[in-house]
Formats: C-alpha cells, sequence, structure tokens
C-alpha cells in the first residue's frame, strides 16, 4: 500500500522558525559582537545602543540609539558608518535597507 505524505507549508515555517530561535539569536549576538567592534565611538551612544532581541520567533539585530539612523545609514552631510548593516550582510541574512555604497 503506497504511503501519502502531506506537508503543509506554512506550519513547517512556523515550526521551523520556533525550533531556531536560540541558533538564530546566536548569530545575532554574533552580529552585535562584530558591529560593536568596529563602530565609531564618538560618546558610545550608537555602540552601546546595539542589542539582538528575540520576541516569539522572530529574532532582530536593533540600535536603541535614537540618532542611530543617521550614524548607520548616512545623511546628506555625513557618509553612513553601516557598522551593523555591513555586518549582518556578512554573518547573517539580512533583508532591510541598504546604505549607498553597500552592495
Amino acid at each position: 500500500m503506497p504511503a501519502r505524505l502531506t506537508l503543509f507549508q506554512q506550519q513547517l515555517i512556523r515550526e521551523t522558525r520556533q525550533k531556531t530561535v536560540d541558533a538564530r539569536m546566536q548569530i545575532a549576538g554574533e552580529i552585535v559582537d562584530i558591529a560593536k567592534s568596529i563602530a565609531p565611538v564618538v560618546s558610545g551612544a550608537y555602540r552601546g545602543g546595539m542589542a539582538e532581541r528575540g520576541e516569539d520567533a522572530t529574532v532582530r539585530v536593533v540600535d536603541n540609539d535614537p540618532t542611530s539612523i543617521y550614524k548607520e545609514y548616512g545623511t546628506r552631510r555625513t557618509p553612513a558608518h553601516a557598522s551593523l548593516t555591513a555586518t549582518a550582510m556578512t554573518v547573517g541574512r539580512y533583508t532591510g535597507m541598504r546604505p549607498r555604497g553597500l552592495l
């Protein structure tokens, strides 16, 4: 008698995301550690605000410095430092905005 296997894509994705939270938090921590080591320091707020966050099955790398977006992506007058973005692109899977000059 032949067997029949039915895979439910959404359930597979949900279960995989839940079971890999610890591994993805470890990758996020590695991204933060590397980004902190290469981030420029003036007041320390940009580097000090970097952290990994896990909520339910979602893992993110964040910067809590209110001006970090300008430091990360640059402005018309200042260049982008992109410490988190560049590190995330090399260490993990990055799907966010990209500063000018980064492929």
